[in-house]
């Protein structure tokens, strides 16, 4: 059985503002909650995925966790070791331990050092190793994230996109790393890069026993990717549990309105969802000072439908996170759980309904991508249609009509002839 190797608790970080000249001079200062009460777990082997709007808190979390910035409050224990107050010294030993891959890698990567000094920094930053031994672990890391040796000598201003990701993979693993915070690894690459980053980090979990946290704004990368997924609104986590669960029976209203995105407009479901969430009260709000009780009431069609009961905003019953299943946590606000209790039926979105009607029809399609396969399911009922076409471009019009079109534009764009052989990095989609 896996062993845990990161426990958050009660996890909180606040950033403090002043409102202007007369705050400065009376000393009144107001604090931003970014993180505010965020606890969780991760197992070895594991990916907890990381979602929510901009500004939510996710890349606080990662940079938290690490200690790139100081928490305000909570516990970060990491492989045994209570790092929450650990000074700069006593944190060393464990850091090569816990990296993370940033979101800006034209910040991350200095612009003035080539492919080899970087590797090289990051390879000698924990040991004395000789020339010959830094390049010999150079080569293997090259290796294993798939980039040539004619990169070594080149800036980072000189690598594409796709490329400055893997640099910044093999940074990571450079030092032994066995806790991976993956800050959207997969935002501004094209679909066919995406798929390379994606099927990499999973093979690199696969061979080396990664565990990952992975903050994306991309529900169907995070949902491909991901064994559990935590949904953020606010600074706390509103809903976690296991991906193919929070997708098919998620039960916060914050949570429907994310995934209800991922199925085509056009369709009847996914429409009627659409202009339920237009219709209700979807405005502009001051983030920095979130209303009291339940945060997402100001934008939640229950508190409206309900005629706004002063329950979901009274700072005396805030919804926690609760256990009701041992796969599912979420937080509610009080007037949803009266009307759908715990032990009643999930809450569901016609549009998820409608992802399941196109999770059957892509069944058994099997897309390749450089020889790795991106989606690798049993049945074969599709598989035909595409070696009838004889074309992938021709055979994505013989597609279902409720396919989206973001999956055929994906698959479009990755696929390679259904005839190639030896795949490698099988990924699972779970649309």
């Amino acid at each position: 059985m896996s062993r845990t190797i990161l426990e958050v608790t009660n996890l909180k970080k606040y950033y403090r503002q002043r409102a202007g000249i007369l705050s400065a001079v009376r000393w009144r200062e107001q604090f931003i909650p970014a993180v505010d009460g965020v606890s969780f777990y991760l197992k070895e082997h594991e990916t907890l995925g990381l979602v929510g709007e901009s500004g939510c808190g996710k890349t606080t979390i990662g940079r938290t966790i690490l200690r790139l910035t100081p928490a305000t409050s909570g516990r970060i224990v990491f492989d045994g070791h209570d790092i929450t107050v650990m000074s700069a010294r006593e944190l060393r030993p464990l850091r090569r331990r816990m990296q993370m891959i940033f979101q800006d890698l034209d910040a991350a990567l200095n612009p003035k050092m080539r492919v080899r000094d970087l590797l090289r920094e990051a390879i000698t930053v924990h040991h004395r190793l000789s020339d010959d031994e830094v390049g010999r672990k150079t080569g293997e890391l090259l290796e294993q994230v798939n980039l040539k040796k004619s990169k070594l000598s080149s800036f980072p201003r000189e690598l594409s996109g796709g490329e400055k990701r893997r640099v910044g993979i093999a940074r990571t693993l450079a030092v032994g790393a066995h806790f991976i915070v993956a800050d959207e690894p997969t935002s501004a690459l094209d679909v066919s890069i995406q798929a390379q980053v994606v099927n990499l980090l999973r093979d690199l979990q696969r061979r080396l026993g990664l565990s990952y946290l992975f903050i994306s704004h991309d529900l169907e990368v995070v949902q491909l990717v991901s064994h559990k997924v935590a949904v953020m609104y606010l600074g706390k986590i509103v809903e976690m549990g296991l991906a193919d669960r929070i997708a098919r029976a998620a039960r916060h209203p914050y949570t429907h309105v994310l995934w209800s995105a991922l199925v085509e407009k056009k369709s009847k479901e996914a429409s009627h969802a659409l202009v339920s969430t237009r219709t209700s009260a979807w405005g502009v709000y001051d983030f920095e000072r979130p209303v009291s009780g339940c945060r997402f009431a100001p934008r939640c069609s229950v508190y409206e439908a309900k005629g706004r009961p002063a329950v979901c905003t009274d700072a005396a019953t805030e919804p926690q996170l609760r256990d009701i299943a041992q796969v599912l946590h979420v937080r509610r606000n009080v007037a949803d759980r009266q009307a759908d209790p715990t032990s009643g039926r999930p809450i569901r979105l016609r549009a998820v309904e409608a992802q399941r009607v196109v999770q059957r029809e892509l069944a058994g399609v099997q897309w390749r991508v450089n020889r790795r396969p991106v989606v690798h399911v049993p049945d074969d009922s599709l598989t035909r249609t595409i070696h009838a076409a004889g074309d992938d471009a021709r055979a994505m019009g013989q597609l279902p009509a409720t396919v989206t079109s973001r999956q055929k534009l994906h698959a479009a764009v990755l696929c390679r002839r259904i005839g190639e052989r030896e795949p490698r990095g099988d990924v699972h989609v779970r649309t």
